[in-house]
């Protein structure tokens, strides 16, 4: 089983979509959230996204041997800049077929990396 997937794979899953997204969220670091091919970088993004899934930011130094990453899938509503929980979560091993099925229902053809 995979623990986290790299920045790569996550910006190649959503390049082509803008109205879907990818929040990699990894409990007392936060969440980054992934859209259009690229990480969203704005803090608001990830501070609205910690609170929808329920993920707690520590402001202490956190020291472990596992990085256990839970991803979700988003949608996001352009004209007022929110996002909304559509589907998660999801292990990085199971994302990817998740991400593939809300691409179809959305009426989107997934990426070629997807088939």
């Amino acid at each position: 089983m995979t623990d986290k997937l790299d920045d790569a794979k996550l910006c190649e899953l959503t390049r082509a979509d803008t109205s879907l997204a990818i929040a990699e969220c990894i409990d007392g670091l936060g969440c980054t959230v992934y859209e259009g091919g690229k990480e969203l970088t704005a803090s608001w993004v990830s501070h609205m996204v910690e609170g929808l899934v329920g993920v707690h930011v520590s402001n202490e130094a956190i020291v472990g041997t596992q990085t256990k990453a839970r991803y979700f899938i988003l949608t996001r509503n352009q004209q007022n800049d929110s996002f909304q929980l559509a589907l998660g979560p999801f292990n990085p091993d199971d994302l990817a077929a998740e991400w593939t099925k809300a691409n179809r229902a959305e009426g989107r053809k997934p990426a070629v990396s997807e088939q």
